[in-house]
């Protein structure tokens, strides 16, 4: 189980507790496209593994999670800048 590319995440499993920490506190923990990529990984590796009896998730920073990252819905506004921004990189 390796988790060292991920960007959003740390993960480490102690003893049956796997603890996920939120490691984004300069951006507030925001849940973004990396995030939701990223902890789909993570729950499907250890969803089927024995040795992983209880999740723990934490996070770095002041804030747990300031929630969702709102420029991912400003890419779906027409004629947003957020939006032809998104087009112009093949979004």
């Amino acid at each position: 189980m390796d988790f060292s590319g991920l960007t959003a995440f740390e993960c480490k499993l102690d003893d049956g507790l796997f603890h996920i920490t939120l490691n984004r506190p300069d951006q507030g923990n925001v849940f973004g496209t990396d995030f939701c990529n990223e902890i789909n990984v993570i729950v499907s590796e250890i969803s089927e593994r024995r040795d992983v009896r209880a999740v723990l998730i934490s996070s770095k920073g002041r804030f747990f999670s300031l929630g969702g990252d709102i420029t991912l819905s400003l890419i779906h506004i027409p004629n947003s800048p957020h939006a032809a921004a998104h087009a112009r990189n093949g979004g």
